[in-house]
């Protein structure tokens, strides 16, 4: 906690602490240096704050909790950030006026980006490693929440991009400049690497079939079975596939991952229920498996409390003997 502080005092106090250079050293690239430091200050705080959130060993009564910190230092970092814009917009001024010419347009977005950045709401679409599985809802989700994003310069269409795609993916984009105008290009990469339909469904066909089976009869296993079947066929159908008319497939491929006891509940259950001649349907085998689910983590449940239960009366009785 205590470095977390100091490195919050550091964010509120980094203008300040700039304007102590004195004025000759107070140049473009320094207070681009500063601005650049202080958004990974800001990271960090922010990382650390939600780690501290999440943790049953913070005392939740601490002042920086109770005094809400995270708030002040927010607004201490959005502030500072304004004050370095306003610092270059003036260097930029004095600049002009003394016969240079730079980019004024680049140097207008390099002085707003971290400060239009640091207002806009979050957004939220979760990582693309590279699994072709996830393509299409990174793609869709990418496109509809980004791209699309009224007056967004591509300046951070391309930050999006970047905090988003990881792993395998992020390798494709090492060529690529991080510039703005660059966006487009980046964009095009991934779509021609990953947006190949014929290849996207092969390799979906292949880990739909190489799905391992249950390990063993309990409830996370049958879920990991049965959500890995649906997710796969649902990635298939987003690619066109007509996953709807594949009933006597995928019954016949997910009777094959869950166990045999498990098989033999769901004979029991069609045999009881229905005329055993008639076709399964995927839905109907969806519904048996959620309802086994249901009674494994019900059955699960009980096993732990007896287990709990025994190990509290064989300590009282331990603690009785004791005493006697």
């Amino acid at each position: 906690m205590e470095a977390h502080l100091k490195n919050g005092g550091l964010i509120v106090r980094a203008f300040e602490n700039f304007s102590k250079l004195g004025k000759g050293l107070m140049t473009m690239g320094a207070c681009l240096s500063r601005m650049e430091q202080l958004k990974k200050r800001w990271d960090e705080f922010e990382e650390k704050h939600e780690a501290l959130a999440a943790s049953e060993e913070v005392d939740l009564q601490d002042d920086y909790f109770v005094k809400d910190q995270y708030s002040l230092v927010y607004e201490a970092f959005l502030n500072n950030l304004c004050l370095f814009q306003d610092h270059l917009l003036k260097v930029k001024r004095e600049t002009l006026q003394i016969g240079t010419q730079p980019k004024i347009a680049e140097f207008r977005s390099i002085a707003e980006m971290d400060v239009n950045r640091a207002k806009l709401p979050s957004i939220v679409i979760g990582d693309f490693s590279g699994d072709i599985q996830d393509w299409v809802r990174f793609r869709d989700t990418f496109k509809e929440m980004v791209i699309e994003r009224p007056n967004l310069p591509a300046i951070f269409k391309m930050n999006y991009l970047r905090t988003y795609v990881k792993g395998e993916a992020v390798e494709l984009l090492q060529e690529v400049p991080s510039g703005g105008e660059h966006f487009a290009t980046a964009w095009k990469v991934l779509l021609s690497h990953y947006d190949n339909k014929r290849l996207l469904i092969n390799k979906l066909m292949t880990k739909l079939m190489s799905l391992p089976a249950m390990a063993n009869d309990s409830a996370v296993e049958l879920m990991r079975v049965l959500n890995g079947v649906r997710n796969l066929l649902q990635a298939l159908k987003a690619l066109g596939s007509p996953v709807q008319h594949w009933d006597h497939f995928t019954v016949f491929l997910t009777r094959s991952k869950i166990t045999q006891q498990c098989r033999v509940k769901w004979e029991d259950s069609v045999n009881q229920l229905r005329d055993p001649t008639v076709p399964d349907t995927f839905e109907d085998l969806c519904k048996f498996l959620e309802a086994e689910r249901n009674a494994l983590s019900l059955l699960e449940s009980t096993k732990d409390f007896t287990k709990k239960n025994s190990s509290f009366h064989k300590g009282v009785e331990s603690y009785d003997k004791q005493r006697s």
